[in-house]
């Protein structure tokens, strides 16, 4: 099987700008050749509006909003004071830190990893693609549910665009 994910387009207040549906349709371009037979939705509305959009070119009608898409919340959402803000924006992406967010990374890692196995039990026997409109936070823990979890326990942070894709194959291990 394969896993494709996509971040959402340019937004501005969760609303996709005209950049951001200009985006979504040009990735289409891209995604035809993928052959894909699902899309998973985080359920905020730029992702959703970006995910309908490609659905609509695509001509996939199998469309599922899921809860474990959420991103992870950020520093604003806490009201902290400026030297625990520089430590939550230092220490973000290390594995064992959540001292602030209830959800850490590896929290929030964890629930990624569960969403993927959840998907790839469902979608590897069928050979299928599968699409993931979410967030840049997912693109890290995506990365890392394929390449591991650093032994630093500091994961690499996936600079990724809008409407950009990420590709991942799933093989079956042979017994």
């Amino acid at each position: 099987m394969k896993i494709c994910f996509v971040r959402h387009g340019n937004d501005k207040n969760d609303k996709l700008t005209r950049l951001g549906k200009l985006q979504s349709k040009l990735i289409c371009n891209d995604l035809k050749y993928e052959g894909i037979t699902k899309i998973y939705v985080s359920p905020k509305q730029r992702t959703l509006h970006t995910a309908k959009i490609i659905a609509k070119h695509l001509g996939v009608s199998d469309i599922e909003i899921c809860n474990e898409l959420c991103e992870r919340d950020q520093p604003e959402h806490f009201n902290l004071s400026p030297k625990d803000t520089a430590e939550f924006e230092q220490r973000y992406m290390d594995y064992e830190f959540s001292r602030f967010n209830p959800e850490g990374c590896k929290e929030y890692c964890n629930r990624c990893f569960e969403f993927l196995n959840k998907i790839i039990k469902i979608h590897s026997s069928k050979s299928e693609t599968v699409l993931i409109v979410g967030h840049s936070s997912f693109a890290y823990a995506l990365n890392t549910f394929f390449t591991g979890i650093p032994s630093d326990n500091e994961l690499v942070w996936m600079r990724v665009g809008n409407c950009s894709k990420l590709c991942y194959e799933v093989f079956k291990k042979e017994n």
